[in-house]
């Protein structure tokens, strides 16, 4: 199983748009983690999400997540400030997605903000997650 660093998830779903040619955009918004990586100092500014992807006409926000967890996906691992932009965009009729990577099958979610937005529980089990299932083309 790789290390939970979100990264490797992250080239991953970069590399699923990238096969996509002129036909997907994608735009990254760094956060604070990449330019302390890079050397940098210093916190970026609040984003809404990891990416801002168009595909074929269609824009939507993306935010991709990684878990070791073996049942569940947390919802611990959503930041609050993902929460908040990702019911601000929903209300103004957008679409948001969280890109969930369960590590420990290798198995992808893209789940719609709503479904996160209107649980009142922690977590989501991945049996719950599975009309979500997204398949990454490498």
């Amino acid at each position: 199983m790789p290390r939970n660093d979100g990264m490797t998830s992250e080239q991953i779903f970069d590399a699923h748009w990238k096969n996509k040619g002129k036909r997907a955009s994608v735009v990254t918004f760094t956060d604070t983690r990449k330019l302390r990586g890079a050397g940098g100092t210093g916190f970026a500014n609040a984003r809404p999400s990891d990416r801002l992807v168009t595909y074929q006409g269609r824009t939507f926000f993306a935010e991709v997540k990684s878990t070791s967890e073996k049942v569940s996906f947390p919802y611990s691992n959503i930041e609050p400030m993902q929460i908040g932009w990702a019911k601000k965009i929903v209300a103004a009729g957008g679409e948001y997605f969280f890109f969930v990577h369960a590590l420990h099958t290798d198995q992808w979610f893209k789940v719609p903000a709503q479904f996160v937005l209107t649980s009142d529980k922690r977590s989501a089990k991945f049996t719950e997650l599975s009309p979500y299932i997204w398949t990454p083309e490498l």
